[in-house]
Parts: structure tokens; sequence; C-alpha cells
């Protein structure tokens, strides 16, 4: 969708704590937003396996957009590998 809309994007591969790793690319990247999707787990869930999202939302260097997976994506999700991506979008090109 990124490219259909002629958005820059770079795909980056970073090993580390992935909340940190999102933070410390975001800063070097002098990022505005984050989007980010979670599972949507909370209570004794969140405190046994952490929450990146949360992690991500509380020391992030920028705004943080959280978009819920919906059940069948997140169902599917947990058989392939994540990608992750930082979009850079210019000031204005919203």
């Amino acid at each position: 969708m990124a490219r259909a809309a002629l958005v820059p994007v770079q795909m980056l591969v970073r090993w580390g704590t992935p909340g940190a790793e999102i933070c410390r690319v975001a800063t070097e990247h002098h990022s505005d937003l984050i989007v980010m999707s979670t599972h949507g787990h909370t209570g004794l869930a969140l405190e046994a396996i952490g929450s990146v999202a949360d992690v991500v939302i509380r020391h992030a260097p920028c705004a943080v957009l959280i978009l819920r997976a919906s059940r069948a994506s997140a169902a599917s999700s947990q058989h392939t590998a994540p990608v992750a991506q930082s979009i850079t979008m210019e000031a204005g090109a919203l």
C-alpha cells in the first residue's frame, strides 16, 4: 500500500529487544509517527509475555498509533515471519 502511494519505504532488520529497537530506529530516523499492530493481550497475559506495543508507547520519541489486529489476521500471522519496515515521510505529505 505504501509503495502504491509513493511513500518511501526502507526495510530494516535489527537484533535486540523489539520495543527498544523500534524506539531506537524511530530516534535515528527522526520519525514523526510509529504505526504498529497489537494482538490485544491484557491483564495476566500482558504481564506474562510483556508487550512490545506497551514498551513503544511508553518510550517512543514520537507519536504512536496502535491498530488492533483482527482475529483472522492474528491467527494467520502466527505462522509467518514478521517484517520490520521504517517508513519515512516528509512533512506535509499527508
